[in-house]
């Protein structure tokens, strides 16, 4: 990745960020800027690196698909089957209906909380490798959002509570018919604290730093960046 690739890239997701209250700027992050580039190119480089196997070497590619999709539901030490499904039907939907805007799929929002924001793109990517990298995505649609916020529709006055959040990620469970749920309530606030860990706005979230969780995190199930 080129020094220009990467100026592009954080201007890309950077520019979102103008014009917000202090509060939700992210300086109040733990990376300094220079943390925050080199996060996102060791984020694109990954994912690069991903497809360029996968297009290269069947027998590899299957392997490395095969263990992506063994992670599904396994995040942070944890485990849910209710996530599976969730990450399931994701995946199931992309390819049902050809689309690669994974973050206008609700199942795919709510299923990347609970399995990693890397991992459901990157099975994206060995499903159709016309879905860009996690970087690349489209912006969350703001139809998602508005059910994750309870009907508020504005990206710049509306948050995400832990509430709705909880509300979401069940919401979500009912709209694919499941029959299988959380562990418990506390299941789901490990994994909303794991977001405003890293987004650090305080007891609600924004549209725009929710956003820029989906195409920034490098979590625990994200593909180590390969060697340079």
């Amino acid at each position: 990745m080129t020094d220009r690739d990467v100026k592009k890239l954080t201007d890309q997701h950077t520019s979102s960020l103008q014009n917000l209250p202090e509060s939700q700027l992210p300086t109040k992050m733990k990376f300094s800027i220079a943390a925050f580039v080199l996060t996102l190119a060791a984020s694109e480089i990954s994912s690069a690196s991903a497809l360029a196997v996968r297009a290269g070497a069947p027998g590899d590619a299957q392997i490395s698909c095969d263990g992506d999709r063994a992670k599904i539901g396994q995040y942070n030490g944890d485990f849910s089957q209710a996530c599976v499904r969730l990450v399931n039907d994701c995946h199931r939907t992309l390819n049902n209906t050809k689309s690669i805007d994974v973050w206008a799929h609700r199942s795919c929002v709510a299923g990347a909380t609970c399995s990693g924001v890397n991992l459901v793109s990157t099975i994206a990517q060995c499903d159709n490798t016309a879905v860009p990298g996690q970087v690349r995505l489209a912006n969350l649609s703001t139809a998602v959002f508005e059910e994750m916020t309870a009907g508020c529709s504005s990206k710049k006055s509306c948050s995400m509570s832990h509430q709705n959040y909880i509300d979401f990620f069940y919401g979500s469970l009912s709209a694919i018919n499941s029959n299988v749920w959380p562990n418990s309530t506390d299941q789901v606030t490990n994994w909303w604290n794991a977001i405003t860990s890293w987004t650090k706005t305080g007891d609600t979230i924004p549209y725009h730093n929710f956003n820029d969780w989906l195409h920034l995190v490098f979590d625990a199930n994200s593909n180590p960046p390969s060697p340079v």
